[in-house]
């Protein structure tokens, strides 16, 4: 919707002036000259903290029999609102408060400006009375631009508080995650996590033999041309090559610039991305199956319920979701390695896990738990109170439920 034109030309040019000649005019439209050099001095650095609006008010308080504009009403609470924050010294909030309103008397002040233009193009026309057909043709089209521009600062204006609300919902939660606003150490981050994972999950490792578990799973899935099975967090891409190899479309999603330069380099399609925006970009029954491998402990729920409500959005009918992440039923992983890896948020059990899956309407859920501690690592004295011990501490690391999107 375009900006409703309200504002005098001659204010509008004097607000787009910059503040040392802004205030000297306000000076002499009030009628009190030139005042000293220090309170001069005032007056720029309230300028320069505040917004001219609020610094208008004051004015008209101090010169009332000056005309000064009459503003609209929300404009009047935005300068409340100012003075309200200056007076309880919340200062952050208030500087926020103030370059937002002056964002709105800035805009204003350009559209009135624009509006005026083809006004006085059309007055020049009539008076010289040359080529005025043409001239006021020119003037239509500046008018029709200048509506156009007017509606695009207001587009831009609620454009750029929704992506105000965005960064400050993406600040609060990089600093959820412990993340810094420093792309530099970030990418050295990246770099560590990728030597993080070479160490403890090796290299070269069988993971076809990992991955059997969960072939009757595969068998399920649907096999619709232009499908792709989509793994997220899909790190150096095993999972994918081991799709792949059973003649399955595949798509890997990962944020780690690392891991994602490993899987091009191996031939995979890899979207650098969240996963959480991945899903929410893909179309309605898309998908023949989503995977995460070790995903779900990284993430804080509210995440967590949205990748699960997405996927079963975009997953076609019949397709499968595999989560696999961490088992805290195993005492040694849910107290100490689960803890080796500093990104780890909490543990997530099978039964929460299921539940969550099931509340998104997934059905036919399995949960199969996988890895067990080598019998190197195990006690080795075989009693029935041993073997216990054995079957609670040195059981699977790992689970993973299973589950299908019903079929139409």
């Amino acid at each position: 919707m375009a900006t409703m034109i309200w504002l005098d030309p001659q204010w509008a040019e004097r607000l787009l002036l910059n503040d040392a000649d802004f205030a000297r005019v306000c000076w002499s439209h009030a009628g009190i000259g030139s005042p000293s050099e220090p309170d001069q001095l005032l007056a720029l650095a309230a300028l320069a903290r505040g917004s001219r609006l609020c610094w208008l008010e004051d004015m008209r308080q101090m010169a009332p029999q000056a005309p000064w504009p009459a503003w609209p009403f929300e404009w009047r609470v935005g300068v409340r609102i100012e003075r309200a924050l200056r007076g309880a010294r919340l200062e952050r909030l208030r500087s926020w408060w103030s370059r937002r309103l002056q964002q709105q008397v800035l805009t204003q002040a350009l559209a009135a400006l624009l509006h005026a233009a083809p006004q006085q193009i059309r007055l020049l026309a009539r008076g010289m009375e040359v080529q005025g057909a043409e001239i006021a043709g020119h003037a239509a089209e500046l008018q029709r631009q200048a509506a156009q521009q007017s509606a695009q600062s207001a587009r831009l204006t609620e454009q750029e508080q929704v992506l105000a609300t965005l960064a400050m919902r993406s600040a609060a939660h990089a600093r959820e995650l412990g993340l810094p606003d420093e792309p530099a150490l970030n990418g050295k981050l990246a770099h560590y996590y990728q030597a993080f994972e070479a160490f403890f999950r090796g290299e070269g490792l069988d993971w076809a033999a990992h991955y059997a578990h969960y072939q009757a799973w595969i068998d399920r899935l649907p096999q619709e041309a232009g499908a792709p099975c989509v793994d997220l967090g899909c790190g150096r891409g095993e999972w994918l090559q081991h799709l792949r190899q059973q003649g399955r479309s595949v798509q890997g999603v990962e944020l780690n610039p690392g891991f994602a330069a490993q899987c091009r380099q191996a031939g995979l399609p890899v979207s650098e991305t969240d996963a959480l925006a991945w899903l929410q970009a893909c179309g309605d029954g898309q998908v023949a199956a989503i995977s995460a491998f070790h995903l779900v402990e990284h993430l804080p729920f509210a995440e967590l319920f949205q990748i699960i409500e997405q996927a079963a959005r975009v997953l076609q009918p019949g397709g499968g979701l595999l989560l696999e992440t961490p088992n805290p039923e195993n005492p040694l992983v849910g107290s100490h390695t689960f803890y080796h890896d500093p990104t780890h948020r909490h543990p997530v059990t099978p039964s929460s896990l299921q539940f969550l899956l099931r509340y998104h309407g997934f059905t036919d859920l399995q949960v199969v738990r996988t890895n067990p501690y080598p019998p190197q690592d195990q006690l080795t004295v075989h009693d029935p109170l041993t073997d216990r011990l054995n079957g609670l501490l040195c059981g699977p690391q790992d689970y993973a439920v299973l589950a299908f999107k019903p079929s139409a």
